[in-house]
This record gives C-alpha cells, structure tokens and sequence, in this order.
C-alpha cells in the first residue's frame, strides 16, 4: 500500500503531466511511430517511481520490468507540441504476464490515444522470465478496467513478407537492460515508410509492436515488410526467425 498525506494511494487517482517536444514530431508536425513509444516511457517509469517498483527498486532483487507487446489506438494524432496528462494502471496478472493500460488526455479533457502493454519480469542473470511464486517488491493490485479489448500480447497474422535489407544493432539502440531499446523497433519501422505511408500517421490508427527475442549490441538482423489493405508491418529476423513485429493498422474515422 503506498500511502499519501496520509491516504492510500491509488493508481487510478494519479495524472501526470507529459510534455512533447520538437524531437517527437517529423518534417509534417505530426509524431513519428517511436514518439508514442517515448511518452509511454515517460508516463510508466514516472508512475513506477511513485509505487516504488521502478527500476532502482526492482534491480535491487536482480529483476526488471520488460516489454512483451506494446498497443496503441492514436484516436487523435498530434499536430503540435502540447502538454499531455496521462493516466496508467496495473489492469491484470496471468502466469508471468503483466497487463497494464495507460491513457493520453490533452489538457482540456479530450481522449487522444490509449493502449495496453504486457510485460513480464526479467532475471537479469539468468536473463530469463522470472516465475517466482512471490514477487519481491511492491506491485499495486489490478485495477480490471481495460481501455481495448481485442488485444494479444502474440502475433498471429500471416502475411506476405518482403526482404528489405540487413541492420545491425549499435551501440546507441541499446538500453539499461543490455537490449535493444523498445523505442528503436518503432524508428526501424519508420525508416521503412515511403512518403504515402506516412500518411497513415495523420489519421486515426492502430500500432501494436510485438517483441519476441532479444536483440543484443553488434547483432546482425533482417527487416522486411509486408503492405496490407488496412496498413502495414515491420519484421525483425534473426537466424531465420522472427524477432520484432510492428504492426499499423488504419482505424476507423469516428463521426
């Protein structure tokens, strides 16, 4: 229980403001795929802090928080630096998984994106998921409100994938954690839009990343993509089996 002016604290009683910068938004003022990413980030890791299971607390016990999927539903894209408050909560625990949903209001109280992500608890020695029964530090109780439904934390289309080069992982994509960052498979994504595909960004629409293997510094990886009536996907391959996917979908125009 964390406790505040001598109250319990609840997840849901907590709103954050998140600034946007120029670094988030591409040459039409509108934010790049790995920008939803970053205010994600900023958003979970400021929450994590305030109930004591952040990183410094966690890796106390040799464990961190790390990304299986990643949702978001960009309801309204921005077109412009702005203050955002977000909301995030820890919605639900299966075996070794971790649904929490977070929420993205502008100051005036209007929707503009929401999602979902699953994470698991990494060993960091063994750098395996964590199964111990008992969880060493705080984790707040689920809170089983869910922002979208028809969500899974594993990829199941099938579709017409084309090679589109070789990359590398550098020095620079890689985090805390000893991987490439969560926020990097969206910029390699990104660099495969052609000018039409950024477009989709403009409109309302659907970006779901799926992590299915570590990529580690200096390891040598294969994109390719699949165009698709609804939008399109990035694969990662490594030895011939899939690492990444980053799956964008058009969603519908309310109204």
């Amino acid at each position: 229980m964390i406790l505040e002016d001598g109250k319990e604290l609840l997840e849901l009683d907590c709103v954050y403001r998140i600034p946007t910068g120029v670094s988030l938004f591409n040459e039409r003022v509108f934010l790049m795929p790995q920008s939803y990413q970053q205010l994600y980030a900023a958003l979970v890791e400021e929450h994590l802090d305030k109930f004591l299971c952040s990183m410094p607390y966690t890796s106390r016990h040799g464990l961190n928080w790390a990304l299986i999927s990643l949702h978001f539903d960009v309801l309204k894209p921005l077109d412009n630096a702005v203050w955002l408050l977000g909301q995030t909560w820890h919605s639900e625990h299966r075996g070794p998984y971790f649904r929490r949903e977070f929420r993205f209001r502008s100051e005036e109280g209007e929707l503009l994106l929401h999602g979902t992500s699953y994470s698991i608890l990494l060993d960091m020695e063994k750098r395996s998921v964590f199964r111990g029964r008992e969880i060493p530090f705080h984790v707040e109780p689920c809170t089983p409100e869910f922002v979208v439904d028809d969500v899974s934390n594993r990829f199941r289309e099938t579709l017409d994938f084309q090679d589109m080069g070789e990359r590398m992982a550098q020095n620079s994509d890689i985090d805390a954690l000893g991987h490439v960052n969560n926020t990097r498979y969206g910029a390699f994504a990104y660099d495969l839009f052609t000018e039409e595909e950024k477009d989709l960004l403009q409109k309302p629409f659907r970006m779901e990343l799926f992590f299915i293997s570590e990529l580690q510094q200096g390891r040598a990886f294969s994109l390719q993509k699949a165009v698709t009536e609804d939008g399109l996907a990035v694969r990662g391959m490594r030895d011939e089996e899939a690492a990444f996917v980053v799956r964008f979908k058009r969603l519908p125009i309310e109204g």
